[in-house]
C-alpha cells in the first residue's frame, strides 16, 4: 500500500464584483484579516500594512491601489 498525501478539501473563493481598480469618488474601503473585515481609509502616504494587504471598496467591489491606512478606531 502506498502512502498518499492528504490535502484539505478545496474551498470556494469569493470573487470580486468588479474587475480593475476602484475609482469611486468616496470609496468605502475594507481589508480582510483573521476572519474579519476592518475599515480603512485613503491617505497621502503608504502605511506599512498597505504593503502587505489588498484593500477592497465596498461600493464597487474593486481593489484599491492608492495609499491607505486602517481607520483611526483601530
Amino acid at each position: 500500500m502506498e502512502d498518499h498525501l492528504v490535502f484539505p478539501p478545496a474551498t470556494k473563493r469569493r470573487r470580486r464584483k468588479a474587475a480593475g481598480e476602484c475609482d469611486c469618488a468616496e470609496p468605502r474601503l475594507v481589508v480582510a484579516g483573521r476572519g474579519a473585515q476592518y475599515p480603512t481609509e485613503p491617505t497621502k502616504e503608504m502605511s506599512p500594512i498597505a504593503a502587505l494587504r489588498t484593500v477592497v471598496c465596498r461600493v464597487c467591489g474593486a481593489s484599491y491601489k492608492l495609499p491607505w491606512r486602517l481607520a483611526p478606531s483601530f
